[in-house]
């Protein structure tokens, strides 16, 4: 199968339904998700998915076995990841309103958010403790020395 074709930074780039690489010979199909969860996630699966073979991923995976094997190149890998990173990160704060409009508790990908949030604010917490210590270390030597100076001065 040849590279697939550019749409560098004009929408969505073109991505290859390959043969399912669970030797079951048949090509993996693009779906949309209907799920409560997932509504409108592109995911990709092999038609003989249940029946034997196990292939199935959501989109931004799906690219990522494209760009292992080769399938895409080039520009064509920016595109195709950038596009699915996009539209993940998109198809995520949709579910996210949806959920916050509909009063669901927050679901595991807000958690990873909020975690990766806290630690962001913990490390510039430990950021402004290293500068007040570095601050209060200068003032005490300033405060030394000048102690020093006035005793000397005073002998």
């Amino acid at each position: 199968m040849s590279p697939s074709s550019s749409f560098h930074g004009r929408g969505r780039p073109f991505i290859h339904l390959i043969d399912c690489p669970g030797a079951c010979g048949s090509f993996v199909m693009k779906h949309v998700s209907s799920t409560e969860d997932h509504p409108g996630w592109v995911y990709y699966r092999c038609p003989g998915h249940g029946n034997g073979c196990n292939f199935w991923h959501w989109e931004r995976e799906y690219v990522a076995i494209l760009v292992k094997k080769k399938f895409l190149t080039g520009a064509n890998v920016v595109d195709a990841i950038g596009w699915s990173e996009d539209t993940r990160e998109e198809l995520e704060r949709r579910n996210e309103q949806r959920r916050a409009r509909a009063g669901f508790i927050r679901g595991p990908c807000s958690e990873e958010r909020m975690n990766a949030s806290l630690l962001q604010v913990g490390r510039q917490i430990v950021l402004l403790l290293k500068i007040v210590v570095g601050v209060g270390v200068l003032l005490c030597m300033m405060c030394l020395m000048l102690v020093m100076k006035l005793w000397y001065c005073n002998d």
